[in-house]
């Protein structure tokens, strides 16, 4: 019979250096995540954790480096090809980005964030019918998910489903990446739903129009 195996001493550290990141003291959690990388440069969980730090600083760039080492080591870690997926996002690599978080999805298929980014990856690159799918997914994963219900209603937008995107449209108000709140205007708002005929609209914003 084998001996129990004795826990590594970077098993420590990387505990430290995670406990740090979760507590917002990135600088600290850095330091130990290089200490491990000197000893094991090919250590997946620091890999992996400083690329996270990188998208956190955006630095895209280095995080892309960072996070393709961390997918060629730990090819079966969906929150890694998620990341990675991020990464190639912010440095404008949408096609390569896509085919991170579709690996992502295969690994994870209710991974709601995968196909939430999926979403607004495709939208920015043209590819409208397919971000409306993925947003669907999305939500039907996570119903409550506000940056899908936006992805969506963008794609439905975009599509000319005026009466199913506005509506929808209406979610940006409780996004975390919106800090804006509607204005109150006494006028009822058009929904896409009726049509205009020979009155007059007030758009003081865009998606928000009173009749």
């Amino acid at each position: 019979m084998s001996e129990p195996t004795s826990p590594s001493p970077l098993d420590a550290v990387l505990k430290e250096a995670l406990a740090h990141h979760h507590a917002g003291r990135l600088q600290e959690a850095q330091r130990l995540y290089q200490q491990i990388l000197q000893q094991a440069p090919q250590h997946f969980d620091a890999l992996h954790m400083m690329g996270v730090l990188a998208l956190t600083a955006g630095q895209p760039e280095p995080a892309v480096r960072l996070l393709s080492q961390a997918t060629r080591i730990h090819a079966s870690s969906p929150d890694a090809w998620y990341n990675f997926g991020l990464a190639l996002d912010g440095a404008g690599k949408r096609a390569d980005a896509i085919a991170a978080y579709e690996a992502a999805i295969r690994l994870h298929p209710r991974h709601a964030k995968a196909f939430n980014n999926k979403s607004k990856s495709e939208r920015e690159s043209g590819m409208t019918e397919a971000s409306l799918a993925s947003a669907t997914s999305a939500l039907a994963i996570d119903p409550g998910y506000i940056e899908a219900q936006l992805n969506r209603s963008m794609a439905l937008l975009k599509l000319g489903r005026f009466a199913e995107g506005l509506p929808l449209y209406e979610a940006r108000w409780h996004s975390r990446a919106n800090p804006a709140r509607a204005r109150e205007i006494d006028k009822p708002l058009w929904k896409g739903d009726v049509a205009l005929d020979s009155r007059t609209i007030l758009v003081h914003e865009i998606g928000r129009a009173h009749v």
